[in-house]
């Protein structure tokens, strides 16, 4: 008797703004967040894309808000991993979950309480970040499987990298983070920015405040210093919020400093634009390996 082979399964979120080729090639299941107008809501990248989005955020009167995957949404996201695998003559030997931040959303606990009733071992892992900062933990997971790697070898892998890995960028505004109220230390800024742009990242779970520059030139370049500050990395990706030529300007100052062709360019998706605002540029990166 021939034994089925057997695949591991990589989920994640909708926040994770893993680009759309990467998650054909790699064949992960994202689990979407949902994103309301008033009455109206629409799941992130399924009802709704980018592009509408924030083509209706700038458009209308109407502030949207967000809500998390609830355990039920998880579990439909399990098993189409689940079935996605087998669809292929394989066997399911286990899936590894990566979400947004547990301290910014509620969606990491519903994730694991819905792994609770799988009768397969799930790695259920804390980004501790957002957007692309958490797409580069899906992305290295994915490889891994592709790679061969046993489940307890990618899961510790991803685990690794998560003290190393970061988001850094400029807002706008202020007015959209504030409004979501998941501005943490950053709140010292309220009041003090006026016709200026923030700058803020996320390291370890936390929102800090990390400069403020006049126009968004100058807070590009302060990214690209603060960046410069980082080396050497691993892996790098320059995410936006519908400017592209923002994001194409910030890859350009990068350059130097991380390969271009290994270089991401992602747009924010609806869920976390609506948090964020129209015109926010940063980058995703991840440090390299300490030497051992």
């Amino acid at each position: 008797m021939t034994l089925a082979p057997t695949r591991i399964g990589i989920v994640t979120d909708s926040n994770a703004d893993v680009p759309p080729d990467l998650i054909a090639r790699y064949g992960i299941v994202v689990a979407p967040l949902t994103v309301h107008f008033g009455h109206e809501q629409y799941r992130d990248g399924i009802d709704i894309t980018a592009q509408e989005f924030f083509a209706r955020l700038r458009a209308g009167s109407v502030i949207p808000t967000t809500s998390q995957i609830s355990t039920g949404g998880w579990a439909v996201a399990y098993l189409q991993a689940i079935e996605r695998i087998r669809a292929t003559g394989a066997e399911p030997a286990g899936l590894i979950v990566i979400t947004v931040s547990g301290a910014l959303s509620g969606t990491y606990s519903a994730a694991c309480a819905a792994a609770e009733g799988l009768d397969i071992p799930v790695e259920v892992i804390d980004s501790e970040q957002i957007s692309l900062a958490t797409g580069w933990l899906v992305i290295t997971a994915a490889r891994g499987v592709d790679e061969g790697q046993a489940l307890p070898a990618i899961a510790g892998q991803v685990r690794d990298m998560v003290p190393r890995t970061c988001i850094l960028g400029m807002l706008d505004s202020l007015d959209y983070v504030q409004r979501g109220g998941r501005i943490g230390k950053a709140s010292a800024l309220l009041g003090t920015l006026l016709n200026v742009k923030p700058m803020l990242q996320i390291r370890h779970n936390e929102v800090l405040p990390v400069g403020r520059a006049r126009t968004r030139q100058r807070a590009l370049r302060q990214i690209a210093d603060l960046l410069g500050a980082e080396m050497p990395l691993q892996d790098l990706a320059v995410v936006h919020s519908d400017v592209p030529a923002a994001a194409a300007e910030l890859a350009e100052l990068l350059a130097p400093l991380h390969p271009p062709e290994r270089t991401l360019i992602a747009e924010i998706g609806p869920v976390l634009g609506a948090h964020l605002g129209p015109g926010a540029v940063g980058v995703a990166f991840v440090t390299a390996q300490p030497p051992v």
